[in-house]
């Protein structure tokens, strides 16, 4: 789904960082996230190493960065228990015959892909001329379920123009507004996302997700339109017609 990125003005969204990477005693670096991905592409950076950002004490295995790991495609890596029901979450996502289902499994599919700590599903229906909160995502999120965004919610706005956006909630009123809903009296987010869900039909719902400790990246976005084009394939009318004939 080709959703371009909503950027406030006087503001860029938060880049990849650049790695250190080493192997036992041996450190190369510091490297662009670019590059990291292309070297190990090519072969060049064997997949025993570990890199941590630069600056950063925190070391991780390669595939355990995210943009390493969408690169690697189906090379082998080291599933957690937790990636591997993440893969059974998005299979059954693909399978979904009603947006009910859709939506609050796409939800969970991307906050856990993308380590969100709070999120919603703000539904664009029928008979409401505002989204409504229909699927929550955290610890105490759900007190917002069955509640309608303000009319003037920026986020909304954005969503029906099919963008999508991605800040700290320093950068703009649309991300403060959300990140006061998410976070609400229980925790200060400071990243923000939305992708808007839409199909032949018209605008279908938007996610949002919030982080505590950190920013969203430019990189994230490729996995929100990977979401949003998953979903918007499976509520597709013409996907049931064909069932149907079958």
């Amino acid at each position: 789904m080709d959703l371009p990125t909503w950027i406030p003005d006087g503001h860029r969204p938060k880049l990849p960082p650049l790695w250190i990477v080493s192997r036992g005693e041996r450190s190369a670096g510091p490297v662009s996230t670019p590059n990291l991905v292309r070297s190990i592409a090519l072969g060049r950076v064997p997949d025993d190493c570990i890199a941590k950002p630069h600056r950063m004490a925190a070391w991780r295995r390669l595939e355990h960065i995210r943009e390493v790991r969408a690169a690697m495609g189906g090379r082998p890596v080291h599933k957690t228990a937790g990636e591997t029901e993440t893969q059974s979450l998005e299979a059954l996502l693909r399978l979904c015959d009603s947006p009910r289902d859709a939506f609050d499994l796409a939800l969970r599919v991307t906050a856990r892909k993308l380590g969100a700590d709070f999120g919603y599903v703000h539904c664009f229906e029928e008979g409401h001329h505002i989204p409504v909160t229909r699927h929550a995502f955290g610890e105490g999120a759900t007190f917002r379920l069955g509640a309608p965004l303000l009319e003037s919610d920026y986020l909304a706005h954005i969503a029906r123009t099919r963008k999508l956006a991605l800040g700290a909630a320093r950068d703009h009123v649309a991300f403060r507004a959300a990140a006061w809903r998410l976070g609400g009296r229980t925790a200060e987010i400071d990243g923000v996302a939305m992708v808007p869900i839409a199909t032949s039909r018209g605008m279908m719902a938007m996610i949002e997700l919030g982080r505590v400790d950190r920013q969203f990246r430019v990189s994230d976005g490729r996995v929100l339109r990977d979401i949003a084009s998953t979903v918007s394939a499976a509520l597709t009318p013409r996907r049931f017609a064909t069932r149907a004939r079958h």
